[in-house]
């Protein structure tokens, strides 16, 4: 089980991302936005990283939900593991450290209203990260009285969990 919070706001101490295991190393980020390298022979704590939460406003707080992708690192070949933070930020962490080698902004979140989070998992292929975006409570943001768009239809038939989708696909055409 993950550490307990440590900070106001920040979410209990949960697991709702899938592990990914690379070379008897496991991967997984925690609700209270702690992600982990576990040694999957023995369960120890290798390193760990904070990548932020999303604090409770009009929806509840979120951590990491995020499953990783670790792949090697397209210019200097290093294991590096690919995970969105609970900040709207995608970090390429090195896998054998857990130091942060990059971050980039996928959407950032309202101080004020729960708006953007990153459910999605990302995907690498040919050099390139492909990620998706959905709103925290999978409500829409814009009210059309009378109506609601399909997009807006589409999230709240899904329940929110996997608004757009755990893990992106990429298919090459023949």
């Amino acid at each position: 089980m993950p550490a307990p919070p440590t900070m106001p706001g920040q979410p209990a101490a949960r697991l709702f991302a899938s592990p990914t295991v690379v070379g008897g190393h496991v991967y997984i980020g925690a609700g209270t936005g702690v992600f982990y390298a576990l040694d999957e022979a023995t369960g120890r704590v290798l390193w760990h990283q904070f990548l932020g939460f999303v604090p409770k406003k009009n929806c509840g707080a979120r951590g990491i939900d995020s499953t990783a992708t670790v792949a090697p690192d397209p210019m200097t070949g290093a294991l590096t593991v690919y995970v969105s933070g609970g900040d709207g930020y995608l970090y390429a962490l090195s896998a054998a450290t857990g130091a942060i080698v990059w971050k980039s902004v996928i959407a950032l979140p309202s101080p004020k209203v729960s708006d953007y989070y990153d459910w999605s998992s990302p995907t690498v292929s040919n050099g390139r990260i492909y990620m998706g975006v959905a709103s925290q409570c999978c409500w829409p943001r814009v009210a059309v009285p009378g109506r609601r768009s399909l997009h807006a239809n589409l999230l709240r038939s899904v329940r929110c969990r996997g608004c757009v989708g755990r893990l992106a696909s990429v298919h090459r055409r023949r």
